[in-house]
């Protein structure tokens, strides 16, 4: 039945029946298709064009695993657009420098980018970047320590700084009044239970601050997207669009 169902779609050429396939949700089926192709044909372009359907409908990370045997421009384009930005960067420096710049900056290295783009890509609009918006983890975790919820609020995390204090001052509060009526060993359990929590909120402090500073220069970096190059493969070529 399920053949039968298919059948419609097996009409024309491999890539006619993989793009069929693909345009009704059966991209692996495609991707497939056109693998077959390839083994019988190894000199046709069916590789490519099996490498290219996956990125039309957004399936990197197989691109990459289908592209690796390959390297050069498919794999490092692969990698990068499945957020492998370091390996992509490898990959990419010597055949788009342009990409891999795009790669540097976005595990950080805003002067190998520079480097690479020479001039180009996006090097202005990098230029003209102010003083990124940050916020220092020790000093977080610090002020979580003197006071809980302290250092959430100072990352402008003000849901968590409220959770985190109400949480703490009910945990050390009910530890209080359980020794003060000398029953330890209940004193005891939540007493552990609020050393937990209270160490748990100047963590919390510490990593959200590195959230934020993630958060903050991917925005920026984001906002560069429309600039990246961007590749498709048309006509057994991978071109630039």
């Amino acid at each position: 039945m399920v053949a039968l169902t298919l059948l419609p779609l097996a009409v024309g050429g491999p890539v006619e029946t993989a793009e069929r396939l693909a345009d009704v949700g059966l991209v692996e089926q495609g991707y497939a298709e056109l693998v077959r192709a390839s083994d019988t044909d190894p000199e046709g372009p069916w590789d490519l064009h099996a490498g290219g359907l996956l990125w039309d409908h957004d399936r990197w990370d197989l691109a990459a695993m289908h592209f690796q045997p390959v390297g050069g421009l498919p794999y490092g384009y692969s990698l990068y657009r499945s957020g492998q930005y370091g390996a992509a960067l490898v990959e990419l420096q010597d055949v788009d420098p342009e990409l891999a710049g795009f790669a540097a900056l976005r595990i950080d290295e805003t002067d190998r980018a520079l480097a690479l783009w020479g001039g180009g890509g996006a090097t202005a609009q990098v230029q003209g970047w102010g003083p990124l918006p940050h916020r220092r983890p020790g000093l977080a975790a610090g002020l979580s320590a003197v006071l809980p919820g302290a250092g959430q609020a100072y990352n402008g995390r003000w849901g968590e700084a409220t959770s985190a204090l109400l949480v703490n001052t009910l945990l050390i509060g009910s530890t209080a009044t359980l020794l003060a009526r000398e029953e330890y060993f209940a004193g005891a359990s939540v007493g552990l239970l609020a050393v937990s929590f209270y160490g748990g909120n100047i963590f919390s402090a510490m990593w959200g601050a590195r959230r934020h500073n993630r958060l903050a220069r991917e925005e920026r970096v984001d906002a560069l997207a429309p600039l990246e190059p961007r590749y498709r493969v048309v006509d057994g070529e991978v071109v630039r669009f």
